[in-house]
């Protein structure tokens, strides 16, 4: 009997050994319902720890009677204390995946409490049953300084479009400027010292008038067909020649009759099928 009385204590000694993790403060909770509730038994001068699955991380937590439970949280560990006892209330954490865990929380000095409470992970869906767009929460720290640097961007590019805003009314306003003496200056740029045979004011050449303004000429012809234009220049003596030589003219024809060449012309001639009259350059 005495040996009986030995094996019985031996197995009472490894049972208490192996008592299970809840016996002592420590459980772990299935978490996979969200809809369902989590009661957590806390006492005064402990503190609970509820730790999520390890991919959460907490954004945000909120408790129902925050004068009579202090609560805390990093990552995926919020941390559960009451300041007085026989109290109870509601605790819910928010992580950023947007997933929503709600506690019961509630003193009792007559209880073991809850130390340290592992919220196992839900399933997870499959590709094809997964949220595209899974909504997600940020704590409200991260979210105060985003919205700060958004609106310290939204003040820089105001800041970016008044300037630039700023510096095209200036640049028109120099452009204006400028084209205003251009317009008030042009017409005393403008010479006249062509002298037209009296053939060519009549038809077919119909010349009206021909001018220059120091860099192009012009010629204003109602002519119903446009002349030829050549430029009598210096011949090239090196081929023996003397005197002057006409260069045909390449000029832009607009549909009011007006001929403008590239250049301010010296004399040179107007030649329509077999008619030809010529002009010179006074002073």
């Amino acid at each position: 009997m005495r040996g009986a009385g030995q094996v019985t204590a031996g197995i009472a000694c490894c049972a208490a050994l192996a008592a299970p993790a809840a016996a002592q403060g420590i459980r772990t909770v299935a978490g996979g319902a969200e809809e369902a509730a989590i009661a957590v038994t806390a006492q005064v001068r402990h503190t609970t720890t509820i730790v999520l699955p390890r991919e959460e991380a907490i954004a945000d937590v909120v408790a129902g009677d925050a004068d009579y439970w202090d609560v805390s949280a990093a990552e995926n560990v919020a941390y559960v204390k009451p300041l007085e006892a026989g109290v109870a209330s509601n605790v819910t954490l928010v992580a950023e995946s947007g997933r929503v865990w709600a506690l019961l929380v509630a003193e009792s000095s007559g209880e073991e409490p809850d130390l340290v409470v592992y919220v196992d992970g839900p399933e997870r869906p499959s590709l094809a049953e997964a949220p595209r767009h899974a909504p997600a929460f940020v704590a409200g720290g991260e979210l105060a300084a985003h919205l700060a640097e958004e609106a310290a961007a939204r003040a820089e590019l105001l800041a970016i479009e008044e300037a630039a805003a700023e510096e095209v009314a200036a640049i028109r306003g120099e452009h204006d400027a400028a084209w205003t003496r251009w317009r008030d200056e042009y017409p005393r740029r403008l010479r006249f010292p062509y002298r037209l045979d009296e053939a060519a004011f009549a038809p077919p050449f119909e010349v009206e008038a021909l001018w220059h303004d120091g860099r192009f000429t012009y010629l204003r012809s109602r002519a119903e067909e446009s002349p030829a234009l050549y430029e009598l220049q210096k011949a090239d003596r090196r081929f023996g020649r003397t005197g002057l030589e006409p260069s045909l003219v390449s000029y832009e024809v607009f549909d009011d009759g007006l001929y403008v060449a590239d250049h301010v012309l010296g004399p040179g001639r107007l030649r329509i099928g077999d008619s030809e009259t010529e002009w010179t350059v006074g002073r």
